[in-house]
């Protein structure tokens, strides 16, 4: 998360409620690596911070308000729209359907909030199909017109989890954006945005691999393999094998891949790669 400073926090929280580190951590992480979270030695990935707040039913509000007075944050300097894309942004990791769904009078007077609005609720319904040709037309647009889409991590998220939305031409238009910014530096930037990226590279082959037009996979794999080594990337760059495999035609190779993820827990996932050699 980029800020040492959040497991001073955490501890705060934790002896509030009287648990040592074990009973706290619910086994997100080991003992050895939270501990230098607390002493503000290591940060914390976001999905490991989100999984204890949630664990141990911490107000994440309460949490950020008190961290942001301490350390001389205005959280009023914080505009409506930005409020309510945080709000939406953690009810869509929390995958709360009802109380997204309670924010319609919120969000429908920006056509932005309302489109993210919209395509939240078909990602988490799992009916992305069921959006209509006006809203491909509209979230095209807004993507269009806005010239930083590739730094906003919420909506990097929203067009990985969408892009069966689009057809190859608009893919591809999209994809170079991408690969334009973070192609040859991506193992510069912070984990979230690295996973993130990696996530649509992924998408994005398994999209558009039975697509005669493969302009962009060479692209795409050079993105990836310049991953930064971190552990917690080590499936996308497997993933990133896995297709090179695939157009080399190299059978072996890939059922080595899959047997090694089918005895990881991932046999539902398998199912959802592409296959044709």
């Amino acid at each position: 998360m980029n800020n040492y400073r959040i497991g001073k926090y955490l501890k705060r929280e934790r002896k509030n409620r009287q648990l040592n580190q074990k009973q706290f951590l619910h086994g997100v992480l080991s003992i050895s690596q939270y501990s230098r979270i607390e002493n503000e030695e290591q940060d914390i990935r976001m999905m490991d911070f989100i999984q204890i707040m949630y664990l141990n039913k911490i107000d994440f509000i309460r949490f950020f308000d008190q961290f942001q007075n301490d350390n001389g944050i205005n959280i009023n300097s914080k505009n409506k729209e930005e409020k309510i894309l945080e709000k939406l942004a953690q009810l869509f990791y929390d995958q709360d359907l009802v109380r997204i769904k309670e924010m319609k009078e919120e969000v429908l007077d920006k056509k932005t909030l309302a489109l993210k609005w919209k395509l939240i609720i078909a990602i988490l319904e799992g009916n992305l199909n069921s959006l209509d040709n006006k809203f491909k037309i509209e979230f095209s647009e807004e993507l269009n017109k806005s010239d930083n889409w590739t730094e906003d991590k919420d909506f990097l998220q929203l067009f990985s989890n969408s892009m069966q939305l689009f057809n190859i031409e608009r893919l591809n238009i999209y994809m170079k954006k991408i690969l334009l910014k973070y192609r040859d530096n991506i193992n510069k930037e912070n984990f979230e945005v690295q996973r993130r990226i990696a996530s649509i590279g992924i998408n994005y082959l398994a999209a558009t691999y039975n697509q005669t037009n493969k302009s962009l996979f060479n692209e795409v794999i050079l993105l990836l393999n310049n991953l930064s080594e971190n552990p917690d990337l080590l499936m996308y760059k497997m993933l990133r094998l896995y297709f090179i495999y695939l157009k080399e035609g190299k059978k072996q190779q890939l059922e080595e891949i899959l047997t090694i993820l089918k005895e990881a827990g991932y046999s539902r996932f398998i199912n959802n790669l592409p296959k044709n050699l």
